[in-house]
């Protein structure tokens, strides 16, 4: 059993052997999940931008990045006069 300490800003330190066997590291994602009296803690999948390059096929919209931060401008313009 590894025992780890509670901060009084509520930072706990996964001790290395459980990192390592969880395969996590700094940034990762983990979720909490109350069972109980226990939690479980589990990795969250990341999926990465690259992972997903292709998966729908080729894009039939060309659009330079000036288009794409107009249109973005626009959005936001839209959305602060809707408030």
């Amino acid at each position: 059993m590894k025992i780890a300490t509670l901060t009084t800003k509520g930072q706990v330190t996964i001790p290395a052997e459980i990192r390592a066997r969880l395969r996590i590291d700094a940034g990762d994602k983990i979720s909490f999940e109350p069972q109980g009296d226990a939690v479980v803690l589990r990795v969250v999948e990341s999926v990465s931008v690259q992972s997903i390059r292709g998966m729908f096929g080729k894009s039939q919209i060309k659009a330079s990045l000036e288009d794409m931060a107009n249109a973005v401008r626009e959005r936001a313009a839209e959305n602060f006069l809707k408030t």
